[in-house]
């Protein structure tokens, strides 16, 4: 059963403490907001704040914003302090301020169905052991349920953490609830990210070992897929390309923290990060692709022989900029570099994962 006895809005009453605080980063998204916001009223549990961080927002949205407290008092807003700026300084700041000892992170283009919040309280008295709990999601267009598209299958028996590695991605962020003290354990969201910011939180969650509890069932929440632009901005601009390799790097030194490196994931974790490194170098972000690659080399992800020949494929991605050589074949170069670097197939894979004696990995190249 939920969270003090699970009844309904109409017979709950509120608490001075709520049961969960739904942290919201907000940014010049009215339309969008007011149809998340619907979908967090309509919850069928009334124990909830929802705390709205305003991240710059414009003038007609901060008037907006001003009116929910007195819509509804269960409404908290915050403006974002300092110079930085983002979904996860955002994020951050939210759970500083929210009360609650449980925590769900919704943007403000996503929605809730409205047993959402009950179900979450459920599987939290049912399996306390966790730090936190993941639900199904599924796309929607306009409407929640107007797609058949879950985000990420969750079959119970994967390697969760292998599937980030692949960013084969098993969950998104609204998909968690997650205690307090774990996300704090954490260090929170990683605020130096423009993109990768819920890969990065959830993949470090795997690789430090909290425990967590997958549901099963229909959805619980909606990942709006449109034209509209998400909180993490174009996703093949430079800024986004140098976010990546700081996610990485991120990972790779949890990676090395926490001992959980796995011939596999070496395997995965170098071909991930010369895609990366290859992509930043095609953009002339020459430095930042040769770190990320270096960085391989001084945690033992790639070997002496196999990083003299990612630099000399970085040196090609980054000539592939020139009109002069656009005529050259890439394929051409491909053959010289180490078996599928640069190139993961997804559905491969996840095969290999899971019976990785079987996948021909044998370590570092």
């Amino acid at each position: 059963m939920p969270k003090n006895g699970g009844a309904t809005l109409n017979h709950r009453p509120i608490q001075m403490q709520p049961s969960i605080s739904i942290v919201i980063p907000v940014k010049n998204r009215i339309a969008l907001l007011e149809e998340t916001l619907r979908s967090v009223e309509a919850q069928s549990i009334a124990d909830w704040e929802a705390v709205l961080v305003d991240d710059g927002c414009d003038e007609a949205e901060r008037i907006f914003l001003a009116a929910l407290p007195l819509r509804d008092p269960r409404y908290r807003l915050i403006q974002r302090s300092g110079p930085r700026g983002g979904g996860s300084v955002a994020r951050n700041q939210g759970l500083h301020a929210a009360t609650a000892d449980y925590i769900l992170f919704l943007d403000s283009d996503d929605c809730l169905a409205p047993l959402c919040l009950e179900r979450r309280l459920a599987a939290v008295d049912a399996h306390p052991e966790a730090d936190f709990w993941v639900f199904p999601c599924q796309e929607f267009a306009i409407t929640p349920g107007d797609r058949a598209v879950m985000v990420g299958a969750m079959p119970q028996d994967d390697d969760d953490l292998n599937r980030f590695l692949l960013v084969d991605i098993p969950w998104i962020t609204c998909s968690v609830l997650w205690k307090r003290a774990a996300l704090h354990r954490l260090g929170g969201w990683n605020e130096t990210l423009a993109c990768w910011q819920d890969w990065n939180l959830h993949l470090r969650a795997c690789i430090a070992g909290l425990p967590y509890w997958k549901a099963d069932g229909p959805p619980d929440c909606f990942l709006r897929r449109g034209d509209h632009d998400r909180i993490g901005g174009a996703v093949q601009s430079v800024e986004n390309m140098r976010s990546r390799a700081l996610a990485l790097q991120d990972i790779l030194d949890c990676l090395d923290r926490h001992g959980t490196w796995t011939p596999w994931r070496k395997k995965t974790a170098r071909t991930l990060s010369f895609l990366v490194a290859s992509r930043l170098a095609a953009r002339g972000e020459r430095q930042a692709a040769r770190a990320l690659w270096a960085r391989c080399r001084r945690g033992g992800v790639v070997s002496s022989w196999g990083y003299a020949a990612g630099r000399l494929g970085l040196s090609a991605s980054a000539l592939r900029r020139l009109p002069l050589l656009r005529r050259l074949r890439w394929s051409r170069m491909q053959r010289y570099l180490p078996g599928s670097w640069g190139r993961v197939n997804t559905a491969t894979a996840r095969k290999q994962q899971r019976h990785p004696d079987r996948s021909g990995a044998q370590g570092t190249p």
